[in-house]
This record gives C-alpha cells, sequence and structure tokens, in this order.
C-alpha cells in the first residue's frame, strides 16, 4: 500500500480530522493528496496552483 493511504488508515483509526482530494478531470487524473486541518498535506495533485 502507498504511503498516503497507510497514513489516511492511520488517520481514520485514530480519530484524526483529514480530507481526501482527488482530481476527477482533466491532466493529473486520479492524482490524490491529504489535507489535515492545520494546514498539513502528503500528496500532490499535480499542479502548484491546486496544492
Amino acid at each position: 500500500m502507498s504511503a498516503l493511504f497507510d497514513t489516511l488508515t492511520e488517520a481514520i483509526k485514530t480519530g484524526k480530522l483529514v480530507a481526501v482530494a482527488t482530481v476527477i478531470a482533466g491532466p493529473g487524473l486520479g492524482a490524490k493528496m491529504l489535507v489535515w486541518p492545520n494546514g498539513e498535506t502528503l500528496g500532490s495533485l499535480g499542479n502548484p496552483g491546486l496544492d
């Protein structure tokens, strides 16, 4: 499993808030990034403007 999914699984198990952003159209289709309430992120949506 990828680090992103491992981190997401751990956040869910421990009850931490985290959002998953996913590119659903255009270049980078399927790219994912985790976002925490404090602004921390993991991963990339493949575009600095989106990240």
